[in-house]
């Protein structure tokens, strides 16, 4: 087993609680979670495997969520560039001057926004099952009436996870939604419950999911063309399931277009979560070959 630390790094009124794997003499991973989630998103057993391959992985939980700060969003609301200025933070905090970064999901549009702000501080990047932080050729594409459905389903399904009577009716409750961003993986129920319970019993905040969908509305409400992307000129590797039914695939590729040194692997069956421990072996395989040929670059 890799070694394993907590540190709660503090800035001003901010606190950011984070844990790390591995040696911290190893090239330092830092691992950005999606939406309302904390950094326990990242399985112990994908923070293992890295420190295994020889990395320093840190994962973090973002303002509002698990045991970092909670914040007044009608007194401070903050922005896409706020957070990836936390992930800068949370680096620092451990002494880290570069380092590879790997986002999902929101954690994703995050990773961009490190990339094009803080280029000197970025070996890699992993993007994974998000969209661009700009308005490229695709993003202009009007949504299909099929892409439309799919996505108005989604939205259907997580307005229907209602609070229960106890913590373990609740989980119950949510099941079914992480059932459907697996899309064709079977969902493995221990992770899935695992994930739920951490999100529920560490976040104290009961804003948090609103606070950070109020930050992602306005963010996208406000995007447009701006040719940053193809500023970024480190290794990337963008990852997408083909079934993601709330990032589009075709959205999700759109980074990888915007970004000259980049690849795009794309997931056969994988919907927006990877809540199946076959899938998630498969994409910390992919993580790992990625950092590798990036760390001899």
């Amino acid at each position: 087993m890799a070694e394993f630390s907590k540190k709660d790094i503090f800035v001003n009124n901010l606190k950011l609680h984070s844990e790390a794997f591995g040696k911290s003499s190893n090239p330092a991973c830092i691992l950005i979670a999606p939406k309302m989630s904390t950094a326990r998103f990242w399985t112990d057993a994908f923070c293992q495997y890295l420190a295994g391959q020889g990395f320093f992985a840190i994962r973090y939980d973002h303002r509002d969520v698990g045991e970092s700060s909670e914040i007044d969003w009608q007194k401070a609301p903050y922005t896409m560039s706020d957070l990836a200025h936390d992930a800068i933070l949370v680096m620092e905090g451990y002494g880290v001057k570069k380092a590879h970064f790997v986002g999902d999901s929101m954690g994703g549009w995050i990773c961009q926004r490190v990339g094009v702000d803080y280029p000197e501080r970025v070996l890699s990047l992993i993007i994974i099952s998000a969209g661009p932080i700009e308005v490229t050729k695709e993003w202009t594409i009007p949504i299909t009436e099929q892409e439309q459905k799919i996505l108005d389903n989604t939205s259907k399904i997580f307005l229907s996870c209602k609070d229960g009577k106890t913590l373990e009716e609740t989980v119950q409750n949510y099941l079914p939604a992480w059932r459907h961003l697996n899309a064709e993986y079977p969902l493995d129920e221990e992770l899935a419950k695992n994930f739920t319970i951490d999100l529920l019993t560490r976040t104290k905040n009961k804003n948090a999911g609103k606070n950070h969908d109020l930050m992602m509305s306005d963010f996208l409400s406000k995007i447009k063309r701006l040719d940053v992307l193809q500023k970024i000129d480190r290794p990337t590797l963008v990852i997408h399931g083909d079934k993601d039914p709330v990032v589009l695939l075709r959205h999700g590729k759109s980074v990888a277009d915007e970004i000259t040194k980049s690849k795009f692997v794309m997931i056969k069956g994988m919907g927006h979560a990877f809540l199946n421990r076959i899938l998630e072996e498969k994409i910390a395989r992919l993580v790992v070959e990625h950092l590798k040929k990036a760390s001899n670059t």
